[in-house]
């Protein structure tokens, strides 16, 4: 007569659940770290255009003719999506060369 299977003993289904829950708990770390360091990419890509403005202010005190100084500050905005302080950068750049189609395109942009 063949054997019959026997029900997995108390210690083999604890074995199971634990290593169960630890593969779970694997994936939700791995999940977590995977979207940490995509918010840290964006934190980061934010700091550094602050310290793109930082620099085109800086450069715009000592020459604030300089166009392309004010169109640079003006994508940044846009791109950081304040667009009151974008339109008040192209606006002056528009003062120093109202025939820049760089400033024309920008400005469209904006529109």
């Amino acid at each position: 007569m063949p054997k019959q299977a026997s029900a997995p003993s108390s210690k083999t289904l604890i074995l199971s659940t634990l290593l169960i829950l630890i593969l779970a708990l694997s994936f939700l770390n791995l999940s977590i770290y995977l979207n940490s360091n995509e918010r840290s990419k964006v934190l980061a890509s934010q700091t550094d255009l602050y310290q793109e403005i930082e620099f085109w202010n800086k450069l715009l005190q000592e020459s604030p003719t300089y166009l392309t100084g004010w169109v640079e500050l003006a994508k940044i905005n846009i791109s950081l999506g304040d667009i009151d302080e974008a339109k008040y950068d192209i606006s002056v750049a528009e003062k120093i060369d109202p025939n820049s189609k760089v400033v024309n395109e920008v400005k469209k942009l904006l529109e």
